[in-house]
């Protein structure tokens, strides 16, 4: 069982490049990806995405690259220094100035060669390097989001051993519930007929009665639910969605034994269960 909540983070250089990369996630219906990036560096953006649909299959994951400023805010443009250097050497041939052009003449003229990030061209190579980290980043926020997904199946995994408790509980009173569902049955036919009961009659009436209010087959329903559930639970997959359909199983089966039961103890029980059931589903809306 795998959470769909996590979060990871990693800053690293390459070459003169600082680097700072942010994964968050949350829950949601399908894969819903985000990626903020800064405008220099958006041919990153499908190798990012690409690495994430491979290894995520639901949540709303978001992705935030930045580029720290320290080292970043003077990348000379070598192309662009050389023309001013030849623009300076041809002024000073043209109007016949005396001298050498030094490095501090050339500095004057720094706004045309020197620029922030957005001037620089980034290699191929770093693009490898970038996506060999974001990699082993998106190992340890994967790594996270198991880590989680172990402390909700603990959670989900107490609560319905709490059910299926209760329920073996009920399948062993099911014999003492059907007698007193006889004997309720055989007064009510006492106190309404003043002369002798058909007694074959009454046997009809009974048997009618009891198969209305039997439960053992919706109790056999809930019991095969829980197993699949926990057979599901324990696969290291995106099972939040199977999970959910066996818990509205559960609930439906619920309902109905609460209404066919016509027991007050019963009726009570099984709200207790619901209640279970209904944070055990909260729980599952955060599982990929």
């Amino acid at each position: 069982m795998i959470s769909m909540t996590g979060f990871s983070s990693s800053e690293f250089a390459i070459n003169s490049f600082n680097l700072s990369v942010e994964i968050k996630s949350y829950n949601h219906k399908y894969l819903d990806i985000y990626i903020k990036l800064p405008k220099y560096l958006s041919f990153l953006e499908s190798p990012i995405r690409k690495e994430i649909t491979e290894s995520l299959k639901r949540g709303r994951i978001e992705v935030f690259v930045n580029l720290q400023e320290s080292g970043f805010s003077n990348i000379i443009d070598i192309k662009r220094f050389a023309q001013t250097l030849e623009l300076l050497k041809t002024l000073k041939k043209n109007f016949n100035i005396k001298g050498e052009v030094s490095i501090e003449e050339i500095f004057f003229l720094k706004e045309y060669f020197i620029g922030g990030t957005e001037n620089y061209n980034f290699d191929p190579e770093f693009q490898d390097e970038f996506i060999a980290y974001f990699k082993k980043l998106l190992k340890s926020f994967i790594k996270v989001r198991a880590e989680e997904g172990k402390i909700i199946e603990k959670d989900i995994t107490k609560r319905l051993s709490f059910i299926e408790k209760r329920i073996r509980e009920l399948k062993k009173r099911l014999p003492i519930l059907q007698q007193k569902q006889k004997e309720k049955i055989k007064k009510k036919f006492e106190d309404i007929f003043t002369v002798a009961v058909d007694k074959s009659r009454l046997e009809q009436e009974i048997v009618y009665y009891l198969d209305k209010t039997d439960v053992t087959e919706e109790i056999t329903r809930l019991e095969g639910h829980f197993k699949n559930f926990r057979k599901i639970a324990k696969c290291d997959d995106a099972v939040g969605k199977k999970l959910d359909f066996y818990l509205q199983e559960i609930f439906r089966e619920l309902n109905t034994l609460s209404v066919k039961s016509q027991d007050y103890n019963i009726s009570e029980l099984i709200i207790d269960l619901k209640t279970e059931t209904e944070k055990i589903r909260e729980l599952i809306q955060n599982v990929e």
